[in-house]
């Protein structure tokens, strides 16, 4: 029986946001925000928090770490998104992106942490059939060339369609 809409799988982030510098960053030189705020971040939130306040049954999928996960998967699941199939990574910290911006532009640095392991684990449970309770599968990153024809395969398999952001 299919329960879920759309399950959103991709990579799950932590955005440090730093605004309103003075002076922009250099290297060397230490700058101040005036102003900070922690979001989650990445295509594959956004999306699932859309489409759950939407009013699609919608289920997320990625790897978060076990030391601040749970922070993320509460955030996610205030959107009305299901959360149980999120996976805590014991050795990688949650990716993150340490946002700069100014009124004119904006820079990011990112540390993937346990979106390492998200591509591997996906066609992992594609291929044991884990998502046959979904109709609808959106990968919200695009796989490497040499994974994604077995992935679809996989997800067909699972009877479900799916969709890709490659953007």
């Amino acid at each position: 029986m299919k329960t879920v809409d759309v399950l959103v799988a991709g990579e799950l982030y932590l955005d440090l946001i730093l605004s309103d510098f003075d002076v922009w960053p250099q290297p060397g030189i230490e700058s101040f925000a005036k102003h900070f705020r922690r979001e989650i971040g990445g295509g594959t939130a956004i999306t699932a928090s859309g489409l759950a306040k939407l009013g699609s049954t919608t289920a997320i999928y990625g790897l978060v770490g076990a030391e601040d996960g749970s922070s993320v998967a509460g955030r996610l699941q205030q959107s009305g998104v299901n959360t149980s199939a999120v996976e805590f990574d014991e050795h990688e910290p949650t990716g993150f992106t340490v946002v700069a911006t100014t009124s004119e532009d904006r820079a990011f640095l990112t540390y993937l942490g346990a979106n390492r392991r998200f591509i591997p684990r996906m066609l992992e449970l594609a291929e044991a059939r884990r998502f046959g309770h979904v109709r609808h599968v959106h990968l919200a990153c695009a796989p490497p060339q040499d994974v994604f024809g077995a992935l679809v395969d996989a997800l067909h398999d699972n009877e479900c369609t799916c969709s890709i952001d490659v953007g």
